[in-house]
This record gives C-alpha cells, sequence and structure tokens, in this order.
C-alpha cells in the first residue's frame, strides 16, 4: 500500500506570555492608640501599612477627618512587593477629652481605614491676687492679709500651703483643697 500522510502536520505558533501582578494593601496596625497626652501638646506615631500582593502598590492619599490627627509624612509612597510604608501621624489635642478618628488611605489596590484614638488631658493654673504679701507690725502686734487663689486651668488644681518650720513668727491655715 501506499503510506497514509497525515492531514495536518504540527505547526510552531509564537506565544508571549504576560503575567499581571497585583498589589494588596494591608494595615499592620489595626487601631492607632495615643494613650494620653496634656493637652496642647503633641504626640507622635507610625502607621505600617503592606504590600502583600506581587505588584507595586501605589499609595495616591492619605489623610484623616479631624484637626488633632494629622499625616505628617509617609515613606515611601511606591511600595515593592513584600514591602512596606510608614504614615507618621500627629495627635495634637488643644482641649481636654477623649478623641477618635480614622486614617484614610487610598491605593491603586484600594482603600483601607485604620481607627485613631487619643485623650488629652487638661492643665491647671494657678492663679494669686496678689504677687507678694507686705504689711509692718511693731512687736507684739498680729495682722491677717487675705490672699486669693484660683485655677484658670481645665484640670483640678490641688494646693497644699506650708510654712517652713524655721519661720516661727509666721502662720498659715495649711489646709490642703482642690480648686
Amino acid at each position: 500500500g501506499v503510506p497514509v500522510q497525515p492531514v495536518h502536520q504540527g505547526v510552531e505558533v509564537p506565544v508571549i506570555l504576560t503575567i499581571v501582578g497585583e498589589p494588596v494593601i494591608t494595615a499592620v496596625d489595626t487601631l492607632l492608640d495615643f494613650g494620653s497626652v496634656t493637652a496642647g501638646s503633641p504626640e507622635y506615631r507610625s502607621a505600617e501599612i503592606r504590600n502583600t500582593g506581587n505588584d507595586y502598590l501605589l499609595i495616591t492619599g492619605a489623610g484623616t477627618g479631624t484637626p488633632e490627627f494629622t499625616v505628617d509624612s509617609l515613606q515611601p509612597s511606591e511600595v515593592p512587593p513584600g514591602s512596606s510604608a510608614y504614615f507618621n501621624l500627629e495627635f495634637f489635642p488643644q482641649l481636654p477629652g477623649t478623641y477618635h478618628d480614622t486614617l484614610f488611605i487610598s491605593s491603586n489596590a484600594g482603600d483601607i481605614t485604620i481607627p485613631l484614638t487619643g485623650t488629652a488631658l487638661g492643665v491647671p493654673d494657678i492663679s494669686l491676687n496678689k504677687s507678694y504679701l507686705e504689711f509692718t507690725l511693731s512687736e507684739c502686734d498680729s495682722a491677717t492679709l487675705p490672699l486669693s487663689v484660683s485655677n484658670t486651668g481645665n484640670a483640678d488644681l490641688t494646693v497644699n500651703m506650708e510654712v517652713s518650720p524655721w519661720i516661727d513668727w509666721l502662720s498659715i491655715d495649711t489646709s490642703s483643697y482642690t480648686l
């Protein structure tokens, strides 16, 4: 017989294989607690996000919703796979109280949020109605001079009044009180 030839022979077709990666944004910190600070004094913390994907993560924006919490800086804005970026935040409350906010982060992998919290403590501020007490006494005389103490701050002020033990000619009410 006649040999049978295959109708179709193998043909080489060039193929270009492109693998498309995908970044994945992950918050390492699930809550950023600034603790207790004195009102009018700043406190700083750093929040970490990680790219757990297999392509570059591009941070496109970061911010907060209240003036007490602000994003100071971001290092870096382009995050390779397996690497981290850090957001430096400032908590700067002016009045006593407990504050809550959210860090919003936008990226090419979507948006994430990290809750923020902090407490601002008040500060007492002593105020006297006189800067000094002045009096003249003759031998065996006594005098009573008023001195008003007040608290112009926004936290309790405890006042303890004492006289040095070596000053035996002066006495005051040594009571303790809170304003």
